[in-house]
């Protein structure tokens, strides 16, 4: 079974293949922005009668200096769905 850990860490790997996006574990004071963080949101196990399963929902936090507020624009591209958004980059792993 994959770890919560696995997962977390493969979807950090398919976000930094977004152009100028850098991923962080926590967001330090001198990051390089925009910056993203990947969180568990939320954790389900269910049991069947075929087995267990587990339901994860996992949050993507955006981040640009809060000093520039024009730079807020500059996550647009990145919540959109299209070419070089998060969306786009993690479809693009069907293992995800």
């Amino acid at each position: 079974m994959t770890t919560l850990a696995q997962v977390r860490d493969a979807l950090a790997t398919r976000l930094d293949t977004i152009e100028p996006l850098r991923v962080y574990n926590l967001i330090p004071d001198d990051a390089d922005y925009p910056a993203a963080t990947v969180d568990l949101a939320e954790l389900e196990y269910t049991s069947l009668s075929i087995g267990a399963s587990r339901r994860t929902v996992w949050t993507v936090g955006l981040f640009v200096p809060r000093a520039v507020d024009r730079q807020q624009l500059d996550l647009y591209p990145l919540i959109d769905n299209g070419p070089g958004s998060v969306f786009e980059a993690v479809l693009a792993d069907r293992t995800l």
